[in-house]
């Protein structure tokens, strides 16, 4: 996932990378892994969840440049949700970007 602001010029970005529905299962404790590098003026990254089909909620918010491999616990966020989405949202304006790779979900089982 690469959003570069600098081919829109000074056109406003909105842009959405979100996974297709997945199912938790019978695993206790889920996790999201990404590696990113988030380069930013005003701009804005969001990472989101959607539990099933319910609203959206922001789970971790980049403003600043960024860059490294994250780990963000979706466990308290999925609460006794089955079914659920991941968002990578960018907003702005200008020169910058925000390259997303390398996406996992683990689950861990129940014991």
């Amino acid at each position: 996932y690469w959003i570069d602001a600098a081919k829109a010029g000074t056109k406003s970005l909105d842009e959405d990378m979100t996974t297709q529905e997945l199912e938790r299962g019978g695993c206790a404790k889920v996790r999201l892994y990404f590696t990113h590098r988030f380069d930013r003026s005003s701009d804005q990254g969001r990472v989101s969840l959607q539990v099933d089909g319910g609203s959206w909620k922001t789970l971790q918010n980049y403003v600043v440049d960024d860059s490294g491999s994250e780990s963000i616990d979706l466990t308290s966020a999925l609460g006794s949700g089955k079914k659920f989405r991941i968002q990578f949202n960018y907003e702005g304006v200008g020169t910058n970007y925000w390259r997303v790779d390398d996406v996992l979900v683990v689950g861990t089982a129940s014991q």
